[in-house]
């Protein structure tokens, strides 16, 4: 036999609410509780109904304490990392230091369905491989798709290409060394080149260096040349060979013009430099006898004349542009008249 004391105390268990024996109590999460004191220990609602038998909505029991489901999903359980779901999650998923149902870890852009596959995450935002790729990678200058290996450019910032899409928009090749940008399009130095420089009008290649501009063209340095003797003529005068030229011209200067007569190209350009101009083509002066350097001269009688060569017969002063020829063919200037 045992006495009432001892029987309370070592065979009826004890309640896990007041610690008191529970001889009538109920047993609930391995424990077991007076009637009464089977409540939240949140908000005090009663875990019991009417007929002595627990809610058919159970309860949970954390810590020697026994909680309705809403108090317990508010005080143990996390919110969804979806913002779209207002439940708390129990046994789901955890990802980018949130809580996840199973259904609810889904690509932020094509909803798919996450839970074991290979994801990444922007703005704390899972998403699927392929739409993470195609909504963040940069895109291809070239192509416009997704760039997983990137090549840039200080030329051009803030633009991306597929290593096999940095090439010349001209021949194709991939770029390597120097390249230039024109109008936001890649050009390799040779088809820059062709295709942006301008073009001698001698050898019709590129001009890289200097340029020379005369006679309706550009020109190479080396290429604006004299046709008699080979000398860049540079930033010195020339003379662009006449059609025409004086009887005590050069052999080769008589040549040279009957040839622009018949429209045949002498050169390229087709000028001689100053020297070759005064030697080759420069008239004999009718009254010294002299070459005329000069690059104007006076004509009269088919003769040519240095300005001050041109005389009155009367005052042997320079007859000028205004003259008057007597009945003896003499020339006489406006003063003597």
């Amino acid at each position: 036999f045992v006495c009432p004391t001892c029987y309370l105390a070592e065979v009826v268990p004890m309640c896990a609410r007041c610690s008191l024996p529970t001889e009538d109590g109920l047993s609930a999460g391995g424990v077991h509780w007076h009637q009464a004191c089977l409540t939240c220990q949140s908000c005090d609602t009663t875990l019991v109904n009417s007929a002595n038998t627990l809610h058919s909505s159970a309860f949970r029991y954390k810590e020697n304490q026994a909680f309705c489901e809403t108090c317990y999903a508010t005080k143990f359980l996390s919110a969804c990392g979806d913002p779209s779901c207002s439940r708390p999650v129990d046994q789901g998923i955890r990802a980018l230091e949130k809580s996840w149902h199973s259904e609810c870890f889904k690509c932020a852009a094509c909803h798919m369905q996450l839970e074991g596959q290979h994801f990444r995450h922007h703005e704390a935002r899972p998403f699927c491989e392929a739409c993470h790729l195609n909504t963040f990678a940069p895109k291809c200058h070239a192509c416009a798709k997704p760039c997983t290996e990137v090549i840039t450019s200080a030329a051009m910032p803030g633009k991306s290409w597929h290593p096999a899409c940095f090439a010349c928009e001209q021949c194709h090749k991939i770029l390597e060394g120097s390249f230039f940008n024109k109008q936001e399009k890649l050009f390799c130095e040779s088809c820059h080149d062709l295709k942006f420089l301008p073009r001698c009008k001698a050898c019709s290649q590129p001009i890289k260096g200097p340029v020379i501009s005369a006679l309706c063209g550009k020109w190479h340095s080396p290429c604006f040349k004299c046709v008699f003797c080979s000398r860049e003529i540079g930033t010195s005068k020339f003379h662009e060979i006449p059609k025409k030229v004086p009887t005590t011209a050069s052999p080769k200067a008589v040549a040279a013009a009957a040839a622009m007569v018949r429209g045949e190209v002498v050169g390229v350009p087709n000028i001689v430099c100053l020297s070759c101009y005064q030697s080759d083509f420069s008239p004999t002066c009718g009254g010294c006898s002299a070459t005329i350097f000069e690059e104007t001269w006076h004509v009269y009688n088919e003769k040519a004349f240095h300005h001050a060569c041109f005389k009155c017969e009367k005052c042997s002063k320079p007859a000028g542009t205004a003259f008057y020829v007597d009945s003896q063919k003499r020339v006489i200037c406006k003063s003597c008249i």
